[in-house]
């Protein structure tokens, strides 16, 4: 009996001792896990660090930001200070868009220049000198090529730059102001149909499309031109280190193609994007890289630029197959 109850305690003290080494491994295997799963995060959180900056650099390769480079912002279509003063909506040129542009383009640390790359007819007053305000202010060199059209409030734009770049039949100059509206008095007249308007100002329905202006209302809107055009040729003579006198004479609406324009001074070389590239690698003493600042089309952008286009054509100046004035209001919309 003393035999079996030593045995017995025995085979206790026994299991006793397996429990506590089995324990005591435990406890050893955790510690050893837990200092392995802290050195291996470490590992690959430098791994991913690593990772990440070289998909950076890799990124900024890829996408044009690094090295040198000279912003090509396209001006294309009518120049409006928004796409809804647009008839079709379409590609026209928003002023606030391409403001937006130029400034980004110039805070941007690698931008060494900017090539303003022209086809438009011109466009509203304010929206034109927008543009030409904020060219002006660029510390970067600017050159503007001027495609098939640089003309009117396109050419005050391109007057802003360092240099104007344009292929020898190019249509640009167009210094003048249109100002107009749609008017019905005729047709109503003819159908018998009136039109009553309560104003209070003797000039507030000046312009009023179903009425024919007045003499003094004429002369009235024709001097509000005669100041806008005063100020246009202003900012060219100022911009081209020209004579006011000067720039009145070769103006008055005219437009010019670029082997005329070269002569009177309005353009300073021949060719398009490739002379333009190479005059602002001139200008800079840099080896530039292109990065263009696309700005969206809209539907109709063929309609807009034909129609455009076409005014020229037949002589007919600047945007006429666009806006002739706001045809909603009392009162004349300019454009130059």
């Amino acid at each position: 009996m003393v035999k079996k109850k030593t045995t017995k305690k025995s085979a206790k003290e026994i299991n006793n001792k397996y429990q506590e080494e089995y324990i005591k491994n435990l406890i050893k295997s955790s510690r050893k896990r837990k200092k392995f799963d802290g050195k291996k995060f470490k590992t690959v959180l430098k791994v991913l660090l690593i990772i990440w900056v070289l998909s950076f650099f890799i990124g900024k390769i890829f996408s044009g930001e690094v090295g040198d480079k000279v912003a090509i912002i396209p001006i294309e279509g009518p120049i409006m200070s928004s796409i809804s003063a647009s008839p079709f909506g379409g590609n026209v040129v928003d002023s606030e868009t391409i403001v937006d542009l130029i400034e980004e383009a110039s805070e941007a640390k690698n931008v060494k220049a900017i090539i303003l790359e022209i086809n438009s007819p011109g466009g509203t007053v304010v929206a034109s000198k927008e543009i030409a305000r904020v060219v002006s202010e660029l510390e970067v060199p600017v050159v503007s090529v001027i495609r098939e059209v640089g003309a009117s409030g396109a050419y005050w734009i391109a007057s802003a730059s360092d240099f104007i770049i344009a292929d020898e039949m190019s249509i640009t100059g167009s210094i003048g102001v249109n100002g107009g509206y749609l008017e019905f008095s005729g047709l109503m007249d003819e159908y018998g149909v009136g039109y009553e308007e309560m104003t209070a100002g003797k000039y507030k329905d000046m312009g009023n499309k179903y009425e024919k202006l007045s003499s003094k209302e004429r002369k009235i809107m024709q001097k509000k031109l005669d100041l806008i055009y005063e100020n246009f040729l202003g900012a060219v003579a100022e911009n081209r280190n020209l004579t006011y006198t000067r720039v009145a004479e070769i103006a008055e609406g005219l437009y010019y193609l670029g082997v005329e324009a070269m002569g009177l001074g309005l353009i300073d070389g021949f060719g398009g994007m490739k002379e333009g590239k190479e005059k602002v690698e001139e200008l800079t003493g840099l080896e530039l890289e292109e990065k263009i600042y696309e700005v969206d089309e809209g539907l109709f952008s063929a309609f807009d630029m034909i129609g455009a286009k076409s005014s020229y054509g037949v002589g007919r100046g600047i945007g006429d197959s666009f806006i002739k004035g706001n045809i909603n209001s009392g009162y004349l919309s300019p454009i130059t």
